[in-house]
């Protein structure tokens, strides 16, 4: 998104720049692993209908693969922030 909001509050994230897209990704993504592994945790105590065991694996790997995601979209908008960092530099 060229030239999205790059200071102060913005509460919609498609309207962010790159560099703030990029920034909120990196601070997001502890604070999310942390509790979808409590929501996780709570749900499993709560016996969930699957057994413990198998849903103990089901819940790490649904964390594994969210945790593979986020950081794909930290790479994408690192990169297309340098693209656009570049561009408004040559401009």
């Amino acid at each position: 998104m060229k030239g999205g909001i790059d200071r102060g509050f913005c509460f919609s994230y498609s309207l962010l720049s790159y560099r703030r897209k990029f920034l909120r990704t990196l601070w997001v993504i502890p604070v999310m692993s942390a509790l979808l592994i409590l929501a996780l945790e709570v749900f499993i105590a709560a016996d969930g209908g699957l057994p413990e065991r198998a849903m103990r694996w089901l819940c790490y790997g649904l964390c594994i693969l969210l945790q593979f995601l986020y950081a794909a979209q930290l790479i994408y908008n690192e990169r297309r922030w340098r693209q656009e960092e570049t561009a408004r530099q040559l401009a």
